[in-house]
């Protein structure tokens, strides 16, 4: 954008605050524009209400500690009770909403009455005085009560434009926006003091509390209807392979007469040719879409982290036709229990799956189905499965 005596940002909030109200100046106030302005105002303060209301009353019901009203859903609903205890986020939803509806229909018939014998009778009364006869009080009238809603939309533009230059770091977008009079000016007053203020700062964690709380709210056929990422990738982009993949794959269990002694010859083949990468760790816990994850870029580096090797793993695994897993969940290092990423791979003589973790055999421990894996791996969970269906 070229910096000029004309700033687009300046003119698009005068016209998003003029508009409206000059629009209001040409169509006089009449009595049935105030009833519907009135009707929608009502609507959205008993929405308001409601789902207050229905917030409060499903974090009691949510709380941790116990309480009357837990008890009574206990004995009443049984299945919500046991969703309460496990703080199951999906019910938390549905409560919410349910409530929210229940509370918006109960408001609204309570609403009805005070709103059909007193508001409207009263605003038929006003718009029928010798005032209201004026065009131009009418036209004034019509003119401000458009003001609230320009207001509204000059600020939801100028945050907009804020949340933009934040997420995306557009530093030429800042600088114009900056030589907008008008954006620096909502930016000082309004959107700079709503950014400091405590329920602002927190929100990020809020958001990603709450969407870990609903992940592990879902069962894993539930989880699939979503997209997961992890490190940047997705599971299914991160155990894609490559000609060179496959045919390393290949080459390495020629000769191997089972499924299962090809999981092994794999798992030994990424011991000895993969090094652990450190360095990718430590940048990918700033930020998980700053670099290449996965099977491609471990292969042609020859290095990578947990989750690019479990996906080299699986990429072999499923050149060679054998059933793979990959799995995340927590490993024991030399800081503590840390998320982690292995594989398993299936037995068909004895009918399980075995726990197989190339990252951990790196360092030249045997974790192939050892009989200690779960000494130092718990809580796994099954991101994908190839193939769906194991025979």
């Amino acid at each position: 954008m070229e910096q000029g005596s004309i700033n687009i940002l300046s003119i698009t909030f005068a016209v998003l605050l003029c508009a409206p109200v000059l629009t209001g100046l040409l169509t006089p106030m009449t009595e049935s524009r105030m009833m519907a302005s009135i009707s929608r105002m009502l609507n959205a303060v008993l929405f308001l209400l409601a789902a207050g209301a229905s917030a409060l009353f499903t974090t009691a019901l949510f709380s941790k500690n116990g309480t009357p009203l837990k008890s009574a859903v206990s004995a009443c609903l049984p299945a919500l009770g046991e969703a309460v205890e496990r703080q199951d986020y999906l019910a938390w939803i549905l409560v919410f909403l349910t409530g929210l509806l229940i509370g918006q229909s109960l408001l609204r018939l309570i609403a009805a009455p005070l709103a059909g014998f007193v508001v409207f009778p009263l605003v038929r009364r006003l718009m029928r005085t010798r005032l209201f006869s004026k065009n131009a009080v009418r036209r004034a009238v019509s003119a401000l009560w458009q003001l609230p809603r320009a207001v509204g939309m000059v600020l939801l533009a100028a945050l907009i434009c804020s949340n933009y230059i934040a997420l995306t770091g557009n530093e030429g977008f800042k600088q114009y926006a900056q030589r907008s009079p008008a954006y620096r000016l909502i930016e000082e007053k309004a959107i700079a003091p709503l950014a400091r203020t405590e329920a602002v700062r927190q929100l990020p964690g809020t958001i990603d509390d709450i969407a870990l709380r609903l992940a592990r709210s879902l069962s894993a056929d539930g989880r699939r209807f979503f997209t997961v990422f992890i490190n940047g990738e997705t599971v299914e982009n991160a155990v894609r392979a490559t000609p060179a993949i496959n045919n390393t794959a290949i080459d390495a269990v020629r000769g191997c007469t089972s499924r299962l002694e090809r999981a092994r010859r794999l798992y030994d083949w990424i011991c000895a040719n993969i090094t652990y990468d450190a360095g990718k760790l430590a940048l990918l816990d700033e930020d998980p879409f700053l670099l290449e994850s996965g099977a491609v870029p471990a292969f042609a580096e020859r290095s990578g982290i947990c989750f690019d090797i479990a996906s080299l793993y699986a990429a072999m695994c499923r050149a060679v036709n054998v059933p793979v897993r990959l799995v995340t969940g927590d490993a024991l290092g030399d800081g503590g229990w840390v998320s982690h990423a292995w594989n398993e791979v299936y037995d068909a003589e004895k009918g399980r799956w075995l726990p197989v973790d190339a990252t951990f055999g790196l360092s030249g421990g045997d974790y192939f189905d050892s009989a200690d894996f779960w000494l130092d791996h718990r809580d796994p969970e099954v991101q994908g499965q190839w193939p769906e269906n194991v025979p």
